[in-house]
Parts: structure tokens; C-alpha cells; sequence
């Protein structure tokens, strides 16, 4: 029969081997030491913007100096809870949601030049401004006649400012007024821009 030093052993052993277990299956499910575990949900979107269209007045000429072009684009509003069963269904349980890629497809193009960068703002769903929104990436000059997308370089230190409007699942975006830098080539012509974005959100399913 064996000796209760050996039952010890046996029992120490067989805990230990629990405790190894359990630790694997935890790195497997992503589970953390606290027992709270982030699951990510992947969400892609396309959102067309309104066409530009700018005068042919002054369209090839440089400009004396720094010009803003006669067009604004309204805040576009983005609901992610409509698009998304999955983030609508997690909503209370987002710890965070950002921006993980982000390009610019132009579908049509009669810009006789280049069209000037624009800066993307993030904000509230009603009354946003660049004021009360955080800019979370520069939209880069689109050349005329350029038809295809650009990949756009987003500000990932911006996407801890902007967490309040992002998780919201319900916000704007607001793209910056258009600028014709001194010296560059005002443009003339129109363009039909469409923004297409993944963004990752980590969830907490223990809450």
C-alpha cells in the first residue's frame, strides 16, 4: 500500500498538472490571469462622400497664396450599431474600438490638378466641429484624373482621444476645408470620393 509521503507527491503532481492545464487553455482563449478575456471583432465600411465640385475659375493657375476653395463637406454621420450586428449586440461590453486601416478610393476623377490634403476628424454625432473632434488622420492630395484608392495613414496616438466617440458605435466624421497652399495649382473639376475603413474592437464578454 503506498505511503501517505508518496499520496503527497501523487496529489502535489496531480495539481501541478492541473494548474499547467489550465494556465494552456487560458493562453489559448486569450483568457488573462484575472479571468478577463478580450474578444476582437473586425468591422469593415465603405462611406461615400458628397461629390466635390469645384469652379473652373482660376482652375491652372498658382496660387498667390494660401486659398481655401469654395466647397465644404457636411459631418458625415457613421452608425457602426446599425452596420454591425456584432458590435451592436456587444455594445456594453466594448473596451475599445479603433481604426486599424483606412484608404480613399476615387471613383470619378475630372480634377484638373491635384486635389489638396484633407484632415479627418472623428466627433460627436450631432454638432460636430473641428473644434469638439479629434483628427485622427490626413486624407493625402488626390492628382487629377486619378481614378483608384490610396491608402490613407492614420494617427494611432489620436485613437485614445477619440475612444469616447468611437465606442459610442454612433459618430461623425469631419473632413477639413479644402487649401491650396501658396505656389500649388488650383484645381477645377469634380471628384467622387469614397472612404473605406476597418476598425477592430476588443470586447469584454465577462461583463
Amino acid at each position: 500500500m503506498p505511503s501517505p509521503s508518496l499520496h503527497a507527491s501523487i496529489l502535489r503532481l496531480v495539481i501541478a498538472s492541473a494548474a499547467l492545464l489550465t494556465l494552456g487553455a487560458c493562453a489559448l482563449f486569450g483568457i488573462e490571469d484575472n479571468f478577463s478575456f478580450k474578444l476582437p471583432i473586425e468591422h469593415t465600411q465603405k462611406i461615400p462622400l458628397p461629390q466635390i465640385d469645384l469652379p473652373s475659375e482660376g482652375a491652372g493657375e498658382r496660387a498667390p497664396q494660401d486659398i481655401t476653395l469654395p466647397f465644404s463637406i457636411p459631418a458625415i454621420p457613421v452608425d457602426l450599431a446599425s452596420a454591425s450586428p456584432d458590435l451592436k449586440s456587444n455594445r456594453d461590453k466594448l473596451q475599445r474600438l479603433e481604426l486599424t486601416a483606412l484608404s480613399v478610393d476615387a471613383k470619378s476623377n475630372t480634377l484638373s490638378s491635384a486635389l489638396p490634403s484633407l484632415d479627418l476628424y472623428v466627433g460627436p454625432l450631432s454638432g460636430a466641429t473641428v473644434s469638439n473632434s479629434v483628427k485622427i488622420a490626413t486624407i493625402p492630395p488626390i492628382d487629377g484624373a486619378f481614378v483608384g484608392k490610396k491608402a490613407v495613414p492614420i494617427d494611432a496616438a489620436a485613437m485614445d482621444e477619440a475612444q469616447p466617440y468611437l465606442t459610442s458605435l454612433e459618430f461623425s466624421f469631419l473632413i477639413g476645408p479644402l487649401v491650396v497652399m501658396q505656389g500649388q495649382t488650383i484645381p477645377g473639376g469634380s471628384a467622387l470620393l469614397e472612404l473605406e475603413l476597418t476598425l477592430r474592437a476588443e470586447v469584454d464578454p465577462t461583463k
